[in-house]
C-alpha cells in the first residue's frame, strides 16, 4: 500500500432525496451503487445542487479509458450488508457511518494515466460518462494521485451522515 487516508464526503441533493424517498416513502432503490473516479481539472467542491449532468456539461470531470487505460467502469457496490456492498454500520463520533466493500482500479497500460485524480463519487449507474444516474456523494483525495503501469487505488468509502 502506498497511501490511506480518511476524507470527508459531500452528500448531495440528489442522493439525499434519493435516501429518503427510500427509507421513508417506499421509492424505487437502485440496484446497486457505483464507485468512479474525476479529475485534478475539477478544482472545487461543487454545490450541493451538482448532478452528474450538470458536472459531465462543465467538464467533463470524470476519467475515460481513452485517457486513463483501465478505467473502463464505475465499480459496483451491491446494495445489501455483504462483503460485496456495504458490510458495516456504525456509530462514528457524532454521527451514523456505512462503509462500502473496497474496490480496485487499476492502471492497465504502458504508460501513466493522463489525467490526475482528485475526486471519488458514489452513483447510481455503472457506465463512465453516462449522466441519467444520481450523484449521491463525492469526496476530495487529499493529494492529487497519477497512477503509474500496473498501479492501483483502492477506495474503501465510508458514507457519514452527522
Amino acid at each position: 500500500m502506498k497511501w490511506s487516508e480518511d476524507t470527508d464526503n459531500q452528500l448531495y441533493n440528489e442522493g439525499q432525496f434519493l435516501i429518503l424517498d427510500v427509507a421513508f416513502r417506499n421509492g424505487t432503490a437502485p440496484a446497486n451503487f457505483f464507485i468512479g473516479l474525476m479529475k485534478n481539472t475539477l478544482s472545487s467542491l461543487p454545490a450541493t445542487s451538482s448532478t452528474l449532468a450538470s458536472l459531465n456539461a462543465a467538464g467533463p470531470y470524470e476519467l475515460t479509458n481513452a485517457s486513463d487505460p483501465g478505467y473502463t467502469a464505475r465499480q459496483q457496490v451491491n446494495r445489501d450488508a455483504t462483503a460485496s456492498g456495504w458490510p458495516t454500520l456504525v456509530v462514528s463520533g457524532t454521527g451514523e457511518q456505512i462503509t462500502s466493500k473496497t474496490v480496485t482500479f487499476t492502471n492497465s497500460g504502458v504508460s501513466a494515466w493522463a489525467d490526475s485524480v482528485r475526486w471519488m463519487f458514489v452513483t447510481t449507474i455503472v457506465t463512465v460518462g453516462d449522466t441519467t444516474g444520481k450523484l449521491v456523494s463525492l469526496a476530495q483525495l487529499s493529494v492529487d494521485r497519477v497512477l503509474q503501469p500496473g498501479d492501483q487505488l483502492q477506495i474503501t468509502y465510508n458514507l457519514k451522515l452527522t
